[in-house]
């Protein structure tokens, strides 16, 4: 019968081979920010485990950093009292236009006109 896989330590100790037990020596930074969320946003529990939350928060809104950390080569910043989300997946800048844009190219994306903003 296989056991459980682990890993022996410098101290002679064991630990279990799982990632939820491992952490990279990332450090977690405070930070006061405000950031805007894109369509594509998840939020996450955790940015080890990747587990999705829900969440009342929608794309297109703004929200409040209060940490950061980089993890396996991935910024995430933790959104006060929600969860976590992928740098990538956020906007420095008012991205609503986009929004907009969206919208209107939805309902006006024509073969003889269009609408931008």
């Amino acid at each position: 019968k296989q056991g459980i896989p682990v890993f022996k330590l410098s101290n002679h100790q064991f630990i279990a081979a799982d990632k939820r037990f491992l952490y990279d020596q990332s450090e977690v930074t405070p930070t006061i920010k405000k950031v805007w969320l894109e369509s594509d946003f998840k939020l996450y529990n955790s940015p080890y485990d990747l587990k999705e939350v829900k969440s009342s928060l929608s794309a297109y809104s703004q929200v409040s950093i209060d940490k950061t950390m980089f993890v396996e080569g991935r910024e995430f910043l933790h959104i006060d009292q929600a969860g976590w989300v992928a740098k990538e997946s956020t906007s420095e800048e008012d991205n609503r236009m986009s929004k907009v844009q969206e919208m209107l190219s939805e309902k006006y994306q024509k073969d003889s006109f269009s609408i931008y903003v």
